[in-house]
């Protein structure tokens, strides 16, 4: 076995690498299908994470497009750990089969407001594409979250 020493470019990187983790970008492809996903976050040091419960767990998940309605919903665990981020700002980019225009997309019973362009994008409003792309922004905290889009 050869043994090379390491440079300090190896030093700095690990498998626990710290992200930005206030910031996530979420894809969702328009399905008839239920679906879910989690993501796990934590310190990124600490091995006993999941032993102390020190970590955070967020659910994503649809029931399917069901008639001219798309609900998505977003929950927590609320898990607490050294450096979670008190907010998360997702950005929403949902791909969309439909060729109508969208009626109104609602978090938690509040309508975004349409704008023109991505440029103008920012919180409680919504850019939809002719091409079925849907774009929209949502600073979570944890509490429980439901997008409902209709067409």
């Amino acid at each position: 076995m050869i043994d090379f020493p390491e440079n300090d470019q190896q030093k700095q990187m690990s498998n626990s690498l710290k992200i930005d983790d206030s910031h996530l970008l979420i894809t969702y492809i328009e399905s008839k299908n239920k679906s879910s996903f989690e993501f796990y976050d934590d310190d990124g040091q600490s091995k006993e994470s999941i032993e102390k419960k020190q970590f955070e767990l967020i659910n994503f998940s649809s029931a399917g497009k069901k008639g001219n309605t798309l609900e998505l919903k977003i929950s927590s665990n609320n898990g607490s750990f050294s450096g979670k981020p008190l907010s998360r700002e997702l950005k929403y980019l949902v791909v969309s089969q439909s060729k109508n225009k969208i009626s109104k997309i609602l978090i938690n019973g509040k309508t975004l407001d349409e704008v023109p362009t991505a440029s103008e994008l920012r919180k409680n409003t919504y850019i939809s594409t002719s091409t079925g792309l849907i774009m929209f922004d949502i600073i979570f905290t944890g509490n429980p979250t439901d997008i409902q889009i209709i067409w």
